[in-house]
């Protein structure tokens, strides 16, 4: 499972290391390579990408699965407040709701 803290930090260190390289900084890289090389900070948040589509794809299943459901779920309800009202009527009390 992605770690969104670890990758939302690995996002803005990438950026930073992305300005640093626009503002005329060298290209870090070490041998043997080291977390601090341009490289591979720049290369940690890309490398979620392809997990990140495929959540998001999964995600995206799973809510045109429920929402019909939860429109049905939502008429049915609304079916039963219908009743509850005018069983309340029936008897003589009334729902400000």
């Amino acid at each position: 499972m992605l770690d969104l803290a670890e990758l939302e930090a690995q996002t803005t260190e990438a950026l930073a290391e992305l300005q640093r390289l626009c503002d005329g900084k060298k290209f870090t890289m070490c041998i043997p390579p080291q977390g601090i090389d341009s490289d591979v900070v720049l290369h940690r948040p890309l490398a979620a990408v392809p997990a990140l589509i495929q959540r998001v794809r999964e995600l995206e299943a799973e809510r045109e699965r429920i929402f019909p459901l939860l429109a049905e779920i939502h008429e049915k309800l609304d079916e039963q407040k219908a009743k509850l009202n005018l069983l309340q009527m029936i008897q003589g009390g009334h729902d400000d709701s």
